[in-house]
């Protein structure tokens, strides 16, 4: 353990003591620069300082190169400690210092780089700065470059679900890695590729590629590739149906990940297989894998929650250490005042004092109450709100969860009556929907409970699953969820849920009642909040009717938005329906 560590924070501790003990110069600077990817990104936080105080140092020396870089690679250590306003600001500093030195491929690879980290935020300015990266790396025929650029605006295509396109740039980064024979980029083109491929549903196709990809990495020294196409190979099995093929590979995948330490492949390892078990009915299996997959995850949330309370001692205190020696100098020259006035005020200061501590000591007697008095209000408010919200979280659950498996226990009274009957396991097939039905349900409840006063980009990724779930039975119908809020959102448990049983059964209504092919479902910006539009392009209907004649779903949505602490709205027509929720967050 020992070793590792010392090997871990061995290159950190010397350039630091260079720069604490030497004279700060371009050199030093530059050796700080190059630390290479891979061991800033396992480093996160002390090089995170580290790039910090280089900014700082080629300042002081007025280096612009040396400071452009220590910029970007600021960014990337702020993007990765979820710091993005400092991550944005730290790039488009770096871009700007790059242009006016005409340094235009470091420009390109910081566009792209930014572009790419933008892609969950904003995904048209994750297009834009991608674009220019790459039109400037063509522009002066950076080849070496343009094979990341390549294959990273691909995954921005993939994302946006245009597979012909992401497949277009892949091709093209796999063509100049073949080119300049860069053995690391041509498997990762190919693995893109047959993911492609695995998207479209030609499962053959995909394999092909991942064969291919394979005989590349199995003459790596390095198992890192291999674990990865393993699990890769173990989920298009699992696409395709053969479980026990992807239950294989996916332990040969188990194998590997972890004699490596590679613990979230490891942990993906264990959700798959437990879901595969899940499939194949075999619960004991699935449970078992379910419980390994947890435990893997508890130990990742901790790990990162005691690197953040690192990250954050040590920055509080750095601050702290300034703020002490400031008071320190204060304070000496407060003392060489008071000792030239000392002769001629020491009765006065003394008198003085003692005035000073009544009123100091009746001050603090009176502001201790206060505090005792708010705390029992606070105290008070906090037993109140947990009170209303296990009411609401109980209702919730018997509202939704209860009903569904009411029906189930009913539903199998039933069966003793029909065990004759040829429908026996049509029914069993309709007990077994409602029981999943009950268990997403269960699932959507949970997962709003645990993400308290976070951003959209929860409820984004949980859309996402609802989309995928849908497409999968219909894979006729569009969904396209697009988030265009910039600015910094926080939703509560109860906004979460209600919010996404909105645009659940705005999502079930279109596709029962209007006939549509396509929904979009749109988060933007507002002057005080930001809004959730969801519309289709089907037949509409009469808005008005549907109220008269008592429709509860439009009800329940108004109910569910208005409990989100927004406005609700619709419009229905010949060109489709628009639904809308406006939530105020200022």
């Amino acid at each position: 353990m020992f070793k590792n560590l010392f090997q871990k924070y061995l290159p950190v501790f010397f350039l630091t003591v260079s720069f604490a003990f030497g004279q700060i110069t371009k050199e030093k600077i530059d050796s700080i620069n190059s630390l290479d990817y891979e061991y800033i990104v396992s480093n996160i936080s002390e090089t995170n300082q580290l790039f910090k105080k280089n900014v700082r140092n080629a300042d002081s020396i007025n280096y612009l190169y040396g400071k452009a870089k220590a910029l970007s690679n600021l960014g990337l250590t702020n993007y990765f400690r979820g710091n993005y306003d400092e991550s944005t600001s730290n790039y488009l500093e770096a871009m700007k210092y790059f242009e006016r030195l005409k340094e235009y491929k470091l420009l390109a690879y910081a566009m792209g780089e930014f572009g790419y980290q933008m892609k969950l935020r904003n995904l048209s300015k994750a297009f834009q700065y991608m674009k220019q990266g790459i039109d400037l790396a063509v522009e002066h025929n950076y080849k070496n470059l343009l094979t990341g650029l390549y294959n990273n605006i691909g995954v921005l295509y993939e994302m946006n679900n245009r597979l012909d396109s992401a497949n277009f740039y892949y091709q093209k980064s796999l063509g100049l890695a073949y080119e300049l024979k860069d053995s690391l980029s041509i498997p990762y083109s190919l693995n893109r590729i047959a993911g492609v491929y695995l998207a479209k549903g030609d499962y053959n196709t995909a394999l092909n590629y991942l064969s291919q990809s394979d005989e590349i990495r199995n003459k790596e020294k390095g198992k890192y590739g291999r674990a990865e196409n393993l699990s890769f190979r173990a989920d298009i099995f699992e696409k395709m149906g053969e479980l026990d093929s992807a239950i294989v590979y996916n332990l040969k995948c188990l194998d590997l990940s972890k004699g490596l330490n590679y613990t979230k492949l490891t942990q993906y390892s264990y959700e798959r297989l437990s879901v595969i078990y899940e499939l194949k009915n075999d619960f004991k299996n699935a449970l078992l894998f379910f419980k390994k997959s947890t435990a893997i995850q508890d130990s990742i949330n901790a790990t990162e929650t005691n690197i953040r309370i690192a990250d954050l001692e040590l920055d509080y205190e750095t601050v702290k250490k300034d703020k002490r020696l400031a008071e320190n100098k204060l304070k000496i020259r407060k003392q060489t005042s008071l000792l030239i006035l000392l002769s001629g005020l020491v009765f006065f200061s003394l008198l003085l004092s003692y005035f000073i501590y009544r009123y100091q000591k009746i001050k603090r007697a009176r502001k201790e109450t206060e505090l005792e008095l708010a705390a029992q209000i606070q105290k008070s408010e906090f037993v109140k709100k947990m009170s209303e919200e296990k009411l609401r979280i109980s209702r919730e659950l018997h509202d939704n969860i209860g009903a569904q498996l009411t029906f189930l226990i009913s539903s199998l009274d039933n069966l003793s009556y029909v065990l004759k009957e040829n429908n026996l396991i049509d029914k069993l097939k309709s007990i077994s929907r409602f029981g999943r039905v009950a268990l997403d349900e269960l699932r959507t409840t949970i997962w709003a409970m645990k993400h308290e006063a976070t951003g959209l980009k929860g409820l984004e990724l949980k859309l996402n699953d609802l989309k995928r779930h849908i497409t999968s039975a219909n894979p006729e119908f569009l969904i396209e969820i697009t988030n265009a809020v910039e600015k910094k959102i926080f939703l509560s448990s109860a906004q979460n849920l209600n919010l996404y049983r909105i645009a659940q059964e705005a999502i079930q209504n279109s596709l029962k009642y209007s006939g549509c092919k396509r929904i979009d479902i749109l988060f933007q910006d507002t002057s005080d909040g930001f809004e959730l539009i969801i519309s289709d392009d089907g037949c509409g209907f009469n808005v008005e009717e549907n109220k008269r004649d008592g429709g509860n779903g439009l009800k329940n949505m108004e109910f569910r938005c208005g409990k989100a602490g927004g406005s609700f709205s619709i419009e229905s027509g010949n060109s489709g329906t628009k639904i809308s929720c406006k939530i105020k967050t200022v």
